[in-house]
Parts: structure tokens; C-alpha cells; sequence
């Protein structure tokens, strides 16, 4: 409202300033000047109307804050111009009348030329901020996925309740129930829920109830044998259980990687697998130094079935276990390593200095057979195994260490044989196109 009496006000000022100046016949200034007798009244009106918007323009320039934005240097060429050209209309205004000026309603204004002439020069005054982009509208979030899992929903909630329930009798029961009863409790909802998640599984309205219901069994499997070795009192130690554990939980988790339901399930049961192997190594009372076998030949095993399984187990199955027999090959094919070294500076008693030599050999079967199907790292794999095994055969005759040098030659002249031989020509098919060139150089 005060902006808007302003410009009312700045107006009126304005308006009446005009009129003054056009009824008047006073001087345009102070002083004793007075309009030449014999300009024209029609020029003279003019050219005081010209001088008092000029004088208005030039006071507003001078006290007004909305030409403070305006650079000085240009502020000064404007006010400069349009003084000079106040100055020759008051100079025409007293001088005697020759001619009719070139002011006409045709001829512009020299006051719009002069402020166009500047205001083409003059840049801006403050270049403006560009403008936000507007906000997109926000789209509504879409909860029809809600409605269409409603059952899904329910299920979840239903059977997290159940498995809670089941947990809390089973662990605070006491002596109230058996410990048969409990595994039997335990092995009950495992199979209820598996039998839940097939049945929900083949309904595409609670599919995804049925994969849950599926992952829920699969975590009960192992828990089965745990609660079992803990409550049941009989001949069975706890290694024992727990190798029976990991190889029915390996086979579960096959079997439903293998029905195509997650590689989740694949990588499960190759872990359920190493967990096997581990667990034979306790039953079987293997010493330390042939701890590794159990693993190796795991290795193997897992090896073989990327090549000789059906095509779907492997895809879906055994092209997992291929990544985990690598780590699981490395890993303990240096252990056995470590195992002589350690054993034989520390002088520890050994079973047999021949231990190395069936690792290493397991070693050799593992990256063979990974030679076959083509992976690139398998020939370095096999050159390694390879001088392990040599080095083995030193190690077990416990000769002096200046032979080790002569196994490795011995290596590396079974490679070049190997290359040489039929035997690399046969196999071409199915190694990659520089095995050759790499068991050269590896020799």
C-alpha cells in the first residue's frame, strides 16, 4: 500500500508539474530572463514543457535511491547530456527567433535519443538471479503392492509368530519335555514350514510367502542338529552331529538351489560342504598335518561336478561351487605348505614326512580338471601343484635342501614333456589357446 500511494503521489507531482509549466509564462529559472518576442507561443510552450520534465528527470537523478544501481561513469554522461541540452533550450528560450527549431511531433525527442544512446552502452545494473526451476509436482506413493500382498503380510506375521512361540516353549520347557520330544517339536515346524512353503510356492497370490516360508525351514534345518546334540543324551558326539548336520543341510541346500529358487541356496551348500569337511577332520582324528586332505579332496569333488553334473545343477549349482573350490584349494594347499615348514624347523614328531606329497596331488587333480574346462588360471595352478609335488618327494626322502632346486627343474621338464606329448595335442580342444605357451614359460 505505501508503494502504491507513492507512485499515486510521484503522478500527481508530476501531472502538475506539466500543467505549470504549460500555463505559465514566467521564466523557465530564476533570474531576469524572459522568452524572446518573437518566438512562436507554439515553440515556446514546447520547449518549456521540455525543460521542466528535464529539471524534473535531473532532480529525481540526483536525490532519488532508484538510480543508485546505475554505474557512476554512465550516471554522469546522462545527467551531463541532458544538462547541456537544458542549457540550449534556456538559450533558445531568450535568444531572438531566426527559425522554428527542428522540434516537431514528427522529429523524436533528443532526451530519448540521448538516454537510448546511453542505455545501449550502459550495461546492466545488476544481473538478475536465474530463475529456480519449479519444483515437479510429487507423485503419490504407490501402495497397491499393500493390497496385493495382503496374504503374503499375513502369512509373514502368522509364522513369525509360530517359529516364536515354538522357540520360547522349546528353550524354557525345562523338564518338561524330553529331549526327543523337543528335536521332534523342532523337526516338526522345519517341515511344516517347508511343506507350507511349496504348497504357497505354487500359488502366484502368495508366492513370495512361499519363498519365505521355504528360507525359514532351510535356517531350522541345521538348528535341528544343534538342539539335537545339546538335549539328547546318547553314543553320538557332537563332531559326529555336526557332520551329520552339514551334509543334510548341504544336500537341502542343493536341492532347492538346484530347483532354481536362489543362488543363495548354492552358495549355502558349498559352505555347508566346507563345514563337512571340517567336521571329518574331528571324527576321523586326522592329525594336523593331513588336515588339509579332507578339504582338498572337497575341492575336487566340486570340481568335477561343475563338468560332469547335469547342465542344470551346474548352472545353477556348481558354477557357485567352482568360486568357493578355488579359495578352498589355495587356502589349504598353503596350509599344507606352512604345516612342513613349521613342523620341520619346530622338529614336531610326524606321522609321516609323506603327507605334502597327497596334497600336492590333490592340488594337481583339482587344477587339472579346472585346466579342462578351460579357466585361464588353472595352468599356474597346475605348474605350482606340480613343484609342489616334487618338492615332496625331497621333503619325504628328508634330503638336504640343495635338491629342492633340482625338484624344481624336475617340474619344470615334466611341463615341457607334457607339452610335447599327445597328451596336450588330445586335450587342445578344451584348454584355452595359450596353455601351452603359459606351461613354456611357467617351465
Amino acid at each position: 500500500m505505501d508503494a502504491l500511494a507513492g507512485i499515486i503521489a510521484l503522478g500527481l507531482i508530476v501531472g502538475f508539474i506539466i500543467w505549470l509549466a504549460s500555463k505559465s509564462s514566467a521564466p523557465v529559472e530564476r533570474g531576469t530572463r524572459s522568452v524572446a518576442p518573437d518566438l512562436p507561443e507554439s515553440t515556446a510552450w514546447e520547449l518549456r514543457s521540455r525543460a521542466a520534465g528535464i529539471e524534473f528527470l535531473l532532480k529525481e537523478a540526483r536525490e532519488s535511491d532508484a538510480w543508485a544501481d546505475m554505474p557512476a561513469s554512465y550516471r554522469s554522461e546522462l545527467m551531463a547530456r541532458y544538462e547541456k541540452e537544458l542549457a540550449d533550450i534556456r538559450a533558445e528560450l531568450v535568444r531572438p527567433y531566426a527559425a522554428a527549431p527542428a522540434y516537431g511531433p514528427e522529429t523524436p525527442s533528443a532526451v530519448f535519443e540521448a538516454a537510448a544512446a546511453v542505455a545501449k552502452t550502459a550495461p546492466t545494473a545488476a544481473t538478475p538471479a536465474p530463475a529456480r526451476p519449479e519444483p515437479k509436482p510429487r507423485q503419490p506413493r504407490d501402495w497397491s503392492w499393500l493390497a496385493e500382498q495382503q496374504a503374503s503380510l499375513f502369512l509373514f506375521a502368522g509364522a513369525f509368530l509360530v517359529v516364536v512361540a515354538a522357540l520360547i516353549y522349546v528353550g524354557y520347557s525345562g523338564q518338561a519335555l524330553s529331549g526327543a520330544l523337543k528335536v521332534a517339536l523342532l523337526a516338526g515346524y522345519t517341515l511344516a514350514f517347508l511343506a507350507a512353503g511349496v504348497v504357497c510356492f505354487r500359488i502366484p497370490v502368495v508366492r513370495v510367502a512361499g519363498l519365505v516360508f521355504i528360507g525359514v525351514s532351510a535356517v531350522l534345518v541345521p538348528l535341528n542338529f544343534v538342539l539335537a546334540g545339546s538335549v539328547i543324551e546318547a553314543d553320538f558326539s557332537d563332531e559326529g552331529m555336526w557332520l551329520a548336520g552339514s551334509l543334510v543341510s548341504a544336500a537341502f541346500y542343493a536341492s532347492v538351489g538346484g530347483l532354481g529358487l536362489g543362488r543363495q541356496y548354492s552358495f549355502a551348500a558349498g559352505t555347508a560342504l566346507a563345514s563337512a569337511a571340517g567336521a571329518a577332520v574331528f571324527v576321523l582324528g586326522l592329525p594336523v598335518e593331513w588336515a588339509p586332505a579332507p578339504f582338498l579332496a572337497l575341492a575336487v569333488l566340486m570340481a568335477a561336478a561343475e563338468i560332469a553334473a547335469p547342465e542344470t545343477f551346474r548352472r545353477r549349482v556348481a558354477n557357485i561351487w567352482v568360486g568357493q573350490a578355488h579359495l578352498i584349494a589355495v587356502v589349504f594347499l598353503c596350509f599344507a605348505l606352512a604345516s612342513a615348514i613349521i613342523l620341520n624347523q619346530d622338529g614336531e614328531e610326524l606321522s609321516t614326512r609323506w603327507f605334502a606329497a597327497p596334497m600336492a596331488a590333490l592340488g594337481i587333480t583339482f587344477y587339472a580338471i579346472q585346466a579342462l574346462r578351460g579357466a585361464g588360471v588353472a595352468v599356474t595352478g597346475l605348474a605350482v601343484a606340480l613343484a609342489g609335488l616334487t618338492s615332496s618327494i625331497v621333503y619325504g626322502l628328508d634330503m638336504s635342501p640343495e635338491y629342492y632346486a633340482l625338484a624344481l627343474i624336475g617340474a619344470g621338464l615334466v611341463l615341457v614333456v607334457a607339452v610335447r606329448s599327445p597328451l596336450s595335442r588330445i586335450a587342445a580342444g578344451m584348454l584355452y589357446p595359450k596353455a601351452a605357451t603359459d606351461a613354456l614359460v611357467l617351465a
